[in-house]
């Protein structure tokens, strides 16, 4: 059974697997597929056509020998812009089997947005290429944890972001059946997971909000479901209970991570999910709660910044020594931008982002925490929650709320309700702003620039 330990307020994650030096993460994926044989790799749930583990081995070994020809070198960088299908594993493989460097593009960049993103100067993570190898192994730890079986996995978020294109080849390292979309259609995605009888799946917390109020989810059969992964941001425990009890799915893992330490910092590898938590820290991971005013490490159920130590982390920004520099410290910590505690057990809650959080009058009030509060709320389908400019207390808090469909309510209800279960500092002394939705990115995170100069604007407009 894996350990988590804590000393001196820095909790320490099981000890990690040896990894034999001479496997390249190439050869890991081309052992794997080979091992899949004639199973089914791949289904698009859009037009029903599927393909085996030998059909994609062969097309990605093909396409390997094709690109070598045309000059790729171990050690070369390739872009590949594209959205979930097919061509995107193909691809994917071929450039790891030739050693290359692979950068996923997001498809809704602009081609002058992309070729900006690569610049010289640009922030690149530059990674080790064996690295993920490690984080496959991690997810395939926590995978193996389970009282139940999984054999068809649910591909949903971008494979052009980590998040999405890392558990996807986590499960197809294991030789799950993956059924992936391309976009989210509310009818479709549970269609997909009724007919295919789909029994994990990853998601982001819009989505999880979807399961748990909208009224489309109760007219689909999703017992086959037995575990979701949620990841991207911090879902709440409210959300995760209503799910729960509202679709009977048992297990709603969290996980946390980020791009500078390869993805996955916590993940539950220990079978015991907390509600709310994003599990304790991962194999091999050490993580510590730093004060932010005073640069101490913090004990358990004090929050504060988390400063992660990771054999998976980056080598720095390629091109930009400053910023890289700025980001470690002389322990080789990095600086994560995230608040959170530990408890006693060492599990992990993140409660937002450091350059999120609202400031009214000296106080720091979490937008999360408000959201998930709000989220509770019979009449509210999705919210944001930001900070208003306000000369005398710094920042109120201010809420972007998208109603229930056929359903009246008001700002003053929505300020009372919050108001009566809040301290002071967290009132919606901003007021209430309805919208008809929510501004998020591919992987589900809420755009609050966006949702700012929107605020400016309506602040333009009554000058």
């Amino acid at each position: 059974m894996p350990v988590i330990t804590v000393y001196d307020n820095v909790v320490s994650g099981p000890e990690e697997e040896k990894i034999p030096a001479h496997l390249h993460f190439g050869q890991f994926m081309f052992d794997q597929f080979k091992n899949g044989g004639g199973k089914v790799a791949q289904v698009d749930a859009e037009t029903g056509e599927q393909v085996t583990y030998r059909t994609v081995l062969q097309n990605s070994v093909n396409l390997a020998a094709s690109l070598q020809k045309l000059g790729l070198k171990k050690g070369d960088l390739v872009s590949l812009s594209s959205e979930n299908r097919f061509e995107f594993t193909v691809a994917s493989l071929a450039v790891f089997y030739c050693g290359g460097v692979l950068s996923t593009l997001n498809i809704t960049y602009s081609p002058e947005g992309s070729v900006a993103t690569h610049r010289k100067d640009g922030k690149f993570c530059w990674l080790d290429p064996y690295l993920g190898w490690y984080e496959l192994y991690y997810l395939n730890c926590s995978v193996g944890h389970r009282k139940h079986t999984i054999k068809t996995g649910l591909a949903l978020i971008p494979w052009f972001h980590a998040y999405g294109f890392i558990t996807s080849c986590a499960m197809m390292s294991l030789n799950f059946q993956v059924v992936f979309l391309i976009r989210f259609d509310e009818k479709q995605y549970l269609e997909t997971i009724q007919k295919y009888k789909v029994n994990m799946t990853t998601l982001v917390p819009p989505l999880a909000v979807f399961l748990a109020k909208h009224p489309l989810v109760t007219n689909y059969d999703l017992t086959s479901l037995n575990e979701i992964w949620c990841g991207a941001a911090p879902l709440s425990s409210e959300v995760q209970k209503t799910i729960t009890a509202r679709t009977g799915i048992p297990l709603i893992r969290q996980g946390y991570g980020l791009t500078e330490v390869t993805m996955a910092c916590c993940v539950d590898v220990l079978g015991r999910v907390k509600e709310g938590s994003c599990g304790p820290p991962a194999p091999g991971m050490k993580i510590k709660v730093i004060d932010i005013e005073t640069g101490k490490k913090l004990g358990p159920k004090q929050e504060g910044e988390l400063w992660i130590k990771s054999p998976l982390r980056m080598k720095g920004y390629m091109g930009d020594m400053a910023s890289s520099d700025a980001l470690f410290d002389a322990e080789g910590y990095v600086r994560t931008g995230d608040i959170g505690y530990y408890d006693n057990e060492g599990y992990f809650f993140i409660v937002d982002r450091l350059k999120e959080l609202i400031k009214y009058k000296g106080f720091q009030v979490a937008p999360a925490e408000l959201e998930a509060l709000l989220l509770q709320h019979p009449a509210i389908a999705d919210c944001a929650v930001v900070g208003l400019p306000d000369e005398v207390a710094g920042e109120l808090p201010l809420a972007f709320v998208v109603p229930q469909p056929g359903v009246k309510v008001t700002e003053s209800d929505i300020v009372k309700y919050v108001g009566s279960k809040v301290s002071s500092a967290k009132h919606l002394r901003g007021g209430v702003i309805f919208v008809t939705e929510i501004p998020k990115n591919a992987s589900g995170k809420i755009l609050r620039r966006g949702l700012r100069e929107m605020l400016q604007e309506k602040q333009k407009s009554k000058l």
